[in-house]
């Protein structure tokens, strides 16, 4: 293939929306898991307000909702993070007419997300 149709292929309107719909199913989770998050946190206020006599009868999720809050809300910044970058590097190097198939999310973001959760967890159980 030469250059230009290389740059004809990758810059297929198929292509690029594709990737753009990539974008949006991650904002999309994104969204959902910020919602868990706020349920998560009301959850926890509400125990509180309920007081002693109902802390056995809920799960131990909602007495620590504000903490899991915070690790769902940091791990929804690094991944939409990632998500941005992957799709701006996609558009960038279709747009050179490379081949961006083999591109991944770089380990840096991931190494973020996986160590956000350690803390979280971490701190959960201390």
């Amino acid at each position: 293939m030469t250059f230009d149709e290389r740059r004809e292929y990758y810059t297929d309107p198929r292509v690029l929306l594709a990737n753009e719909r990539s974008l949006l199913s991650w904002f999309r989770l994104g969204t959902y898991l910020l919602g868990l998050a706020f349920l998560l946190a009301k959850l926890a206020i509400v125990d509180r307000f309920m007081g002693l006599r109902y802390h056995d009868v809920l799960a131990p999720m909602i007495h620590a909702g504000h903490r899991l809050a915070l690790v769902l809300t940091l791990t929804v910044l690094a991944m939409e993070t990632a998500a941005l970058i992957r799709y701006v590097a996609n558009q960038r190097r279709w747009h050179r007419a490379e081949d961006g198939r083999g591109f991944h999310i770089p380990a840096f973001f991931e190494a973020i997300i996986v160590a956000i959760w350690l803390i979280g967890v971490l701190y959960w159980a201390g």
